[in-house]
């Protein structure tokens, strides 16, 4: 039952970073990261979830313990921009800051996806009897 809510909740949030995409790329406004950012983020705890559900190894582990990283220093810069938004901004700005800050709640739960995938998932990056990692350690 956890599995699929985890897979509903990925899927639910790579559905909205296309849409976002999209609209965009539509609107032709925002550079590359603004386009791009939420799609590869959603990306990639898609990819945390399915890895840690079949109990896989994708890549190197330093390399997801960075994705980490990146994470979250996402969410300490949305709760940033959030709270600057909301000080130093006037009531118009009300609105942006509290989807700012209700877009940080959002993705928690993939930050924990892929904390439980790089760090907490010790076994996965084990190999097992006859089998090899993926690219390696």
């Amino acid at each position: 039952m956890a599995a699929r809510l985890w897979g509903a909740y990925a899927l639910l949030l790579l559905a909205y970073a296309l849409a976002h995409t999209l609209h965009r790329f539509d609107a032709g406004s925002g550079g590359f990261g603004a386009k791009l950012g939420p799609l590869a983020f959603a990306l990639l705890i898609l990819v945390a979830q399915m890895a840690t559900y079949y109990r896989r190894p994708l890549g190197w582990r330093w390399l997801w313990q960075a994705v980490l990283v990146l994470f979250v220093l996402y969410e300490l810069f949305l709760c940033l921009l959030a709270a600057f938004l909301f000080l130093y901004s006037g009531p118009q700005a009300y609105l942006a800051s509290a989807t700012t800050l209700a877009s940080a709640f959002v993705l928690l739960p993939g930050g924990w996806v892929i904390t439980r995938y790089a760090l907490l998932n010790r076994q996965v990056w084990q190999p097992s009897d006859g089998e090899s990692l993926l690219f390696g350690r």
